[in-house]
């Protein structure tokens, strides 16, 4: 019976050790963060230029391209830089199949456009520039305005 009890302790306390240290290393890895660098027009030469941002760990490759395509609308932090999409852009949906990802806009990137310097040409290069660098398992981007292809979008 002694054998039976102390064995019993022993598992349960190496149990307890496990759990615990998974735990702690759970917590700990919580708060991680990833540097991405988002590509933004230069207010002087139009250059595109890398701005480093720190955006939450998650091992969801469609969650981390959400998080890139929003902080890209927020625009950028530098003083010298422009944002890349107007005021109000709007992601619907990040799909990512195959090495290709799918972005659907709302139509406030097309809609408040005059608000900024490039053209749509450009807004859409800049944001395949900042998916590709920091997605290098990614190869191509197709992007869509309220479901429609950007290549068919009669500019207002």
């Amino acid at each position: 019976m002694k054998t039976r009890t102390r064995n019993l302790i022993v598992w349960s306390s190496v149990f307890a050790a496990a759990f615990l240290l998974s735990l702690i290393l759970f917590l700990a890895r919580s708060g991680r963060t990833e540097r991405y660098i988002l590509f933004f027009p230069s207010e002087i030469t139009q250059e595109w230029t890398g701005e480093p941002r720190e955006i939450y760990f998650t091992r969801d490759r469609e969650a981390a391209l959400l998080a890139l395509l929003k902080e890209i609308a927020l625009g950028p932090i530098g003083l010298r830089l422009e944002p890349t999409v107007p005021k109000g852009t709007g992601i619907r949906s990040v799909l990512l199949r195959d090495g290709t990802v799918y972005i659907d806009f709302t139509s406030s990137i097309v809609l408040n456009q005059p608000t900024i310097l490039l053209s749509f040409e450009q807004m859409l290069a800049g944001i395949r520039k900042s998916v590709l660098y920091n997605f290098p398992s990614v190869d191509k981007v197709v992007m869509y305005v309220e479901g429609s292809p950007t290549d068919t979008i009669a500019l207002p």
